[in-house]
């Protein structure tokens, strides 16, 4: 432990219900066309898969009832055979998406949405089946005779798979919205985080701000009644003062910073306090070496020592003692502040767990730690109050969301 005894201070568009808005909840345009394309894909494998084992069982069945049978085709035949009649989807699904994000089955007009989306399957089960009779047709797939004419084989067709087209567009349409939601989701939490580590910020921001004027006005105060006492005591403190205040606006937007740091801005106000107090108050240090790397809140030893000083020190005419300590403890950093003044609720208002400086700190360290900290301040058993902190040991800030 490093050892130190110092007396003049010489050291370092909502919807209602809380539903998410329909306005801009979209997939990407690439995620849209894989998303459909994968979807034909797999329709055409499964049912082009299925089709070729049926035709196996009934040239099987046939050939063993002595019937004639149609040729059996290959498995390549049978799912390319299902490419026109699925593929097409991959150029309506924009369409099919389009309409999910005008007409959300979901959204406020449910009904009327259902019955967009319905004829939009039906023209779309035309539009495919003329398609892909015409390929078909062109390529005599599948194998055999067709004696019906063009329209009547696509009226046919749209008959006998809207049932099945209907299912498909359903499931389009419900993967859709799932995607949509799930993006807006993500991107809802991701704005919940910022919004949340901008608030913590400024509250930050608050708290640390109100330090600043705190023990301004009392060193001003202090300088006052100097003035008429002992205009030279005044003056160095007006000049240490004026450090004090330098080092203060250092890097105002770092909420942290190493022990190291945070003590040599605590010795510049207790240099302060030297000029006051003279050979009354006494500062002894016990700084773990492997502490002083670590990073602290900024501005947290300032308002523990000058409690100290005010409590500790102003309130008896004998020297005062503040012992400022610090240890690590595997994932923990512990500091104390502890003065010999008179330890108790009447003369220290931090023993009844009040005043700016014990209120401000608890406050950000419950902002920087949440509930990785402790904080206890309370009278000694010999007399004296004291003041102890942890939190995590780390070297790293914390990033922001």
């Amino acid at each position: 432990m490093q050892q130190v005894e110092n007396r003049s201070v010489g050291v370092s568009t909502r919807r209602a219900g809380g539903q998410f808005p329909r306005r801009g909840i979209t997939m990407g345009r690439r995620k849209q066309w894989l998303l459909a394309f994968a979807i034909a894909t797999v329709l055409v494998l499964l049912i082009g898969t299925q089709n070729y084992l049926a035709f196996k069982v009934q040239h099987a069945l046939f050939s063993k009832a002595g019937l004639p049978s149609p040729p059996v085709l290959s498995w390549l035949v049978a799912v390319g055979t299902e490419i026109p009649a699925w593929y097409p989807w991959v150029l309506f699904s924009p369409a099919i998406f389009a309409l999910a994000r005008r007409f959300s089955p979901l959204g406020p007009r449910p009904a009327a949405s259902v019955v967009v989306h319905c004829a939009a399957a039906c023209v779309g089960t035309a539009l495919m089946l003329m398609v892909a009779t015409a390929v078909q047709r062109a390529f005599g797939l599948p194998a055999g005779p067709r004696p019906l004419g063009y329209w009547a084989e696509v009226a046919l067709g749209t008959v006998r798979v809207l049932g099945g087209i209907i299912t498909i567009y359903a499931m389009m349409l419900a993967i859709h919205e799932a995607a949509a939601y799930h993006d807006a989701y993500q991107r809802r939490s991701v704005r919940s985080a910022q919004l949340e580590a901008q608030l913590s910020t400024a509250q930050l921001d608050s708290l640390r701000s109100q330090l600043q004027p705190h023990f301004l006005f009392n060193t001003l105060n202090t300088i006052t009644a100097l003035m008429f006492k002992d205009p030279h005591a005044a003056q160095q403190m007006m000049v240490r003062l004026s450090d004090l205040l330098r080092a203060s606006l250092e890097d105002p937007s770092t909420h942290e910073v190493t022990l190291r740091e945070e003590v040599a801005f605590a010795v510049k106000y207790l240099e302060i306090q030297t000029v006051r107090f003279q050979d009354r108050l006494r500062v002894e240090w016990s700084l773990d070496p492997d502490t002083l790397d670590l990073l602290v809140p900024r501005h947290l030893l300032q308002p523990l020592v000058e409690n100290s000083v005010r409590y500790g020190v102003e309130q008896t005419s004998r020297p005062g003692v503040i012992e400022v300590r610090s240890a690590r403890a595997g994932g923990t950093v512990r500091i104390s502040v502890r003065d010999d003044g008179a330890g108790t609720a009447e003369a220290n208002p931090l023993a009844g767990g009040t005043g700016i400086g014990l209120d401000n700190t608890r406050a950000r360290l419950r902002h920087l730690y949440g509930d990785g900290h402790e904080f206890r301040a309370d009278a000694g058993p010999a007399g004296g109050f004291e003041v102890t902190i942890g939190f995590p040991a780390r070297t790293q800030s914390v990033p922001e969301h």
